[in-house]
């Protein structure tokens, strides 16, 4: 995650939850917080569509293939459709608040 990205997502979060702010950094107060959800450790390459085990809140999804933050995806429901098929190989994670 790029320092912008983390920035994106840290003021997301702070939108989204009561945050506070202790001794050792940020801390969430409350929250539906899905962190790193392994949707594959090794594509196969012949798949652009992988399933979430929870149904994200709008605009919270964050997805990294590779280690590298993704955009060229679209959702629906509980399902990630990317435009173009993950390359065997890559792994594919999932960051997002569930709805409750």
């Amino acid at each position: 995650m790029t320092p912008s990205e983390a920035k994106e997502y840290a003021e997301m979060i702070q939108s989204l939850y009561h945050i506070g702010v202790g001794p050792y950094g940020v801390i969430v107060m409350s929250g539906n917080i899905v962190n790193k959800e392994v949707l594959t450790e090794s594509a196969s390459g012949s798949e652009s569509s992988y399933d979430l085990l929870n149904t994200p809140i709008e605009n919270t999804l964050i997805v990294f293939c590779n280690g590298v933050s993704q955009k060229n995806y679209t959702l629906s429901g509980k399902t990630i459709i990317f435009d173009e098929n993950i390359p065997q190989g890559w792994n594919v994670v999932a960051w997002y608040v569930k709805e409750m």
